[in-house]
C-alpha cells in the first residue's frame, strides 16, 4: 500500500514537469526556428515571434494581448513566409482587437518606415 500512495505523488509531482502551455510554448519556439521570413528584397530570415510582439506593443496593444498576437501569427507561419504576408496578418489581430492599434501601426509604418500603400498592402516595391 506504501508503495501505491509513493507512486501516486510521484505521478503528479511528474505531471507538474509537462503543464500544457509549457508544451505548447515549447512547440511554438521550436516552430519558430524552422520557419524563414522572406524580406522584400529577398533575402531569408528566421521567424521571431518576439518582433510581432513588440511591434504590436509599440501599436498600442497591451504585453499580454500583443504576446497573444505573437503567437497567432507563429501558429500561421510557414517556411518561406513573405514579410508582407505576416504584416497583413498582424494588421488584421491588431484590427480584430482595436482599430486604434491597426492605425498606429500604419501610421509608424508611413512616417518612419517611409512605406507606402503598396508596402503596406504587401506588395513588392516596383
Amino acid at each position: 500500500m506504501g508503495d501505491a500512495c509513493g507512486d501516486l505523488a510521484g505521478r503528479k509531482r511528474d505531471r507538474k514537469h509537462y503543464h500544457p502551455r509549457a508544451v505548447q510554448e515549447s512547440h511554438l519556439q521550436e516552430v519558430s526556428k524552422l520557419v524563414d521570413v522572406v524580406k522584400l528584397d529577398g533575402r531569408r530570415e528566421p521567424f521571431v515571434r518576439e518582433k510581432v510582439t513588440v511591434s504590436a506593443m509599440k501599436a498600442g496593444a497591451p504585453p499580454e494581448e500583443a504576446r497573444k498576437i505573437g503567437e497567432a501569427i507563429e501558429r500561421v507561419a510557414y517556411d518561406g513566409m513573405p514579410s508582407g504576408e505576416i504584416r497583413q496578418r498582424v494588421l488584421e489581430q491588431l484590427r480584430d482587437r482595436n482599430p486604434e492599434w491597426e492605425q498606429n501601426w500604419l501610421m509608424y509604418d508611413r512616417a518612419v518606415k517611409k512605406r507606402g500603400a503598396a508596402a503596406v498592402a504587401g506588395l513588392p516595391a516596383r
